[in-house]
């Protein structure tokens, strides 16, 4: 099979070889780009529910995990925006 792949890419014209590098880069690209981006959310996640959970062994109430929860997302949002000054 890799001997089929390697006999195809030699025996291709240069024009052709580029004509489907590129389109094939720019799907990997997008799903490298798609599976970094489930990482990351997979990894917030874990990381709310661990926050969530030391609150909760805290003994802390809804409402202050709450006023918690909503004061690191407006810090976020702070420094975000402060970036962009």
């Amino acid at each position: 099979m890799i001997d089929a792949i390697a006999d195809l890419i030699h025996r291709m014209e240069p024009e052709a070889f580029f004509g489907l590098m590129i389109p094939l880069t720019v799907v990997v690209g997008g799903i490298l780009i798609a599976i970094a981006g489930m990482i990351i959310k997979h990894s917030r996640y874990h990381r709310d529910a661990a926050l969530k959970t030391e609150m909760i062994a805290r003994g802390m109430s809804a409402e202050e995990i709450e006023r918690v929860l909503a004061a690191k997302t407006c810090s976020k949002a702070v420094q975000l925006s402060k970036s962009f000054e």
